[in-house]
């Protein structure tokens, strides 16, 4: 009967004149409550400040035959929950806490005193209060090396929080469409792993995929000046924000990294990349366009250069001992004075390269037909800067 009532205009009848009788004997501040207006405002009250509403909704008046018929059984109440019953466990916590301090000061004050003390009359006296002073500062000395440790356990905790909310937003400034903003979400990754020792892996991991998915695309107005290497460029150059991230990724703390742990950048176009001194130890740079780029004294130790482009890059004083470059493209590199011992360069193409002064050991494994004597290469030398 009710859902009939408040179909037909919030809880009245609309026939002439006539009103239910419970509407007629109940108070009207009663009967706005119980109206569908009272009802609607119920379901309809935001959640907000001060804790969730609380609505009680129920049989809106006493069927025939009950004493106080027609009047409603339930009003239709509305009220926020108190905000204290949200803080009786804290509460409880305090007066644990403030129980147990009470209690420990009654032991070491009068428990622990009488225990320990010797002796009879004054000399027990004495002996207590001698007892109670060194529990005393005993107490003192514990109480503030916890206090010590809770400071510093909320420093480091205020810390990292700190260096998480830098991450995240430097994350997000690698996402932005300004270059100068990316720029600046590059350095601010390069603060962050210099000071949080935890981050450095997680941000090589995403430098590294900001430069393999970012060097493909090219800058529309790049030029490079006529101080490159290799005199001026005929190519693209590399974008200005892939180049920050190569910069950062080179001059990386790489004691830092984890166990095991190899820069991936597969399949990337750095054309014309400055790499100077870089420290690409155990890289991970199949298919990788590297034409031209300047890598003079750069560290590629063990790293995987299969298949790879080099075609007129400087490798002058580089250390590519140990590295692997199966089916590498070398013809007209520069590398002189460039540590090749153990490299693998069975099927490398070198023609043209100038390998001049390049040091090599009996390891090196040099294409078919090619002679390194020819080519003036120092074999059986130790390695530049060693006795």
């Amino acid at each position: 009967m009710w859902d009939g009532l408040r179909s037909r205009g919030r809880g009245r009848l609309r026939v002439g004149r006539w009103r239910p009788r419970w509407r007629r004997s109940t108070p009207r501040a009663s009967r706005r409550r119980a109206s569908g207006s009272g009802f609607s405002r119920a379901k309809n009250l935001p959640r907000s400040e001060g804790g969730p509403i609380v609505s009680y909704l129920a049989t809106p008046f006493r069927p025939a035959g009950e004493p106080g018929q027609g009047r409603p059984l339930r009003r239709a109440v509305t009220r926020r929950a108190p905000e204290g019953r949200r803080s009786h466990r804290p509460l409880f916590l305090s007066a644990a806490v403030l129980l147990a301090a009470v209690v420990v000061f009654y032991l070491v004050l009068y428990v622990l005193p009488a225990t320990l003390a010797s002796g009879s009359g004054s000399e027990f006296a004495s002996s207590e209060g001698e007892a109670r002073s060194a529990l005393l500062q005993a107490s003192g000395g514990l109480l503030l090396a916890v206090g010590l440790y809770l400071t510093w356990a909320t420093l480091r905790l205020n810390r990292q929080g700190q260096v998480t909310e830098r991450f995240t937003r430097a994350i997000d400034q690698l996402g932005n469409e300004r270059t100068d903003v990316r720029i600046g979400g590059i350095y601010a990754l390069e603060r962050i792993a210099f000071d949080s020792r935890g981050h450095h892996s997680a941000i090589v991991e995403v430098l590294a995929t900001f430069v393999r998915e970012h060097s493909h695309r090219r800058a529309s107005t790049a030029s490079r000046g006529d101080d490159s290497p290799s005199g001026p460029s005929s190519g693209p150059a590399v974008r200005v924000d892939v180049q920050a991230a190569l910069t950062v990724l080179g001059r990386r703390r790489r004691v830092f990294d984890a166990p095991g742990s190899r820069i991936d950048l597969t399949g990337v176009r750095l054309q014309h990349a400055r790499l100077e001194a870089a420290d690409l130890e155990s890289a991970m740079l199949r298919d990788a366009d590297l034409s031209h780029a300047d890598l003079r004294g750069a560290r590629l130790g063990h790293a995987d250069l299969t298949r790879s482009l080099l075609v007129g890059a400087v490798l002058r004083g580089a250390d590519v001992s140990d590295a692997i470059l199966l089916g590498t493209d070398l013809r007209g590199a520069v590398m002189g004075e460039a540590l090749l011992n153990g490299a693998t360069l069975v099927t490398a193409r070198l023609d043209g390269a100038s390998l001049k002064g390049a040091f090599a050991d009996g390891r090196t494994s040099w294409p078919r037909g090619f002679d390194p004597d020819d080519e003036l290469v120092v074999i059986e030398s130790p390695r530049p800067g060693e006795g």
